[in-house]
């Protein structure tokens, strides 16, 4: 499932870390992504009007450069590989697809992985990505700092569960904390503290359930809590959220018509990304809103859910308007002020939060009167 890289000292480095070096710099990023666009084009492996066409298409609909390329048919995938390898000194070797698909040999199946008690900042894309994930993939009690990209990322999931549970984001300021894309299924997100955005991605998710999670910050746009999914039966409540001055909307939950389950446009793997992306959401009734009171009433979802600030923690202030700027652990704390509106405002949720202290569960990471979590080496 893991890209093995490889720098040029032949060691092996990860699959968002080339040549040794992390980018901890949002412009070296872009400058990056424009070299590469350059070096395809002095190849001549495609044209500048086609190099504009891509970069055009990153735009609307995100993703990599080299995946709008693809799917926009400018650019075969054996040629973009090995111009990839040779510009950047690293050999990809993606597994793709589980073993016997679309009927998976259920005993090759990437399932029972755990991710926790990880310190990580300073990243130029995502902090943890459960992608390729199949079932009981466990993503819990991480703190995540600075990530250029969104910080939680599942693209894809095959059927799940995959579980997000008292993780802490942090400035995530291009997308917000999650990126639950590629038609993944089956994600719990429960207890985490998310000082970012959630926001969809192209080609959505199904399955999806939001318990007892603490959602403040903002990133390129202002809405705080906007799903998009392909099945009624995804849920939402028992939250907390701080709605952002001047968004146009602050909550979304765009779902198939209501009278329907599940709706899943298509066949798999006829259509490009884009045009995939164009009709599930063609599919979906768009609902918006710009009070939570007015959310929960017209979807039923965060009925149970509170409005929040900043003053619910110990020490947390929102990140200032720079996306470059670096913040530091050491100078937050988390945890939530005795008495605050985030306190006692969960639901229980057997075997997640069995031990809570007051009259119900806290909202976010950390309950209040419990040992503090590790993060990093031991």
């Amino acid at each position: 499932m893991l890209a093995r890289l490889r720098g040029r000292d032949d060691q092996p480095i990860g699959a968002e870390r080339r040549q040794g070096r992390v980018f901890d710099d949002f412009a070296e990023h872009l400058a990056d992504l424009l070299e590469r666009g350059q070096g395809l084009a002095n190849r001549k492996l495609v044209g500048p009007g086609d190099l504009k066409k891509a970069l055009d298409a990153q735009l609307i609909f995100g993703g990599r450069l080299g995946t709008n390329l693809l799917d926009l048919g400018l650019l075969d995938e054996e040629t973009l590989t090995e111009a990839l390898k040779e510009q950047k000194r690293v050999d990809v070797a993606t597994y793709g697809n589980p073993d016997g698909s679309p009927k998976p040999i259920r005993d090759r199946l990437p399932v029972s992985i755990d991710f926790y008690g990880n310190d990580i900042s300073n990243m130029e894309d995502n902090c943890l990505e459960a992608d390729g994930g199949a079932h009981n993939i466990r993503i819990f009690r991480n703190r995540c700092f600075n990530h250029g990209h969104r910080a939680l990322s599942v693209q894809p999931a095959f059927g799940g569960p995959v579980y997000f549970i008292r993780n802490i984001v942090y400035h995530a300021p291009e997308g917000g904390a999650v990126k639950f894309t590629a038609s993944s299924a089956g994600i719990v997100v429960y207890h985490n503290t998310l000082i970012a955005p959630i926001k969809p991605m192209l080609l959505a998710a199904s399955n999806v359930h939001y318990r007892n999670n603490l959602v403040l910050g903002k990133s390129e746009t202002l809405e705080t809590f906007a799903v998009e999914t392909n099945t009624n039966y995804s849920s939402s409540d028992y939250n907390g959220f701080r709605p952002n001055d001047g968004a146009e909307f602050s909550f979304e939950w765009s779902t198939p018509p209501l009278a329907m389950r599940a709706n899943f446009p298509g066949e798999p793997g006829t259509l490009s990304t884009q045009q995939q992306t164009q009709l599930e959401a063609k599919a979906r009734e768009v609902r918006r809103f710009k009070t939570l009171k007015e959310y929960a009433a017209a979807t039923g979802e965060d009925t149970h859910s509170v409005l929040v600030d900043y003053d619910v923690f110990v020490n947390v202030k929102a990140p200032g308007p720079d996306p470059r700027t670096l913040y530091k652990p050491a100078d937050f704390d988390f945890q939530l002020r005795p008495g605050s509106a985030a306190v006692d405002a969960g639901v229980r949720l057997p075997g997640v939060n069995d031990d809570f202290s007051g009259r119900a569960p806290d909202l976010g990471a950390y309950e209040v009167g419990k040992p503090l979590p590790h993060y990093g080496p031991r």
